[in-house]
């Protein structure tokens, strides 16, 4: 993300690369200590971004993403990857 200023405004640019794979297959997650299933898409000079459907932990390229301090964000994690997945898929 770059900030520049133009004027009296300042103008952010933020890089949000379109995935240009996705999967959705099993996972031996290391969390729930179960096979499981996952959603993932991968993008360009980023690597795959998983999340597990079971308990909603997040991986970036390989690496466990950082836990929300708030009540529910397994919930809600869970659930905007299953409607990333289906936005992607009716589009």
């Amino acid at each position: 993300m770059s900030t520049t200023q133009t004027g009296n405004c300042n103008t952010v640019h933020v890089h949000a690369p379109w995935p240009d794979a996705r999967h959705l297959g099993r996972i031996n997650c290391p969390t729930c200590k179960r096979s499981t299933f996952a959603v993932g898409w991968h993008a360009e000079y980023y690597g795959w971004s998983q999340t597990c459907l079971r308990c909603g932990e997040r991986w970036e390229d390989g690496e466990m993403c950082e836990r929300p301090f708030r009540r529910g964000w397994r919930k809600d994690s869970i659930a905007r990857a299953k409607r990333r997945w289906r936005q992607e898929r009716a589009a």
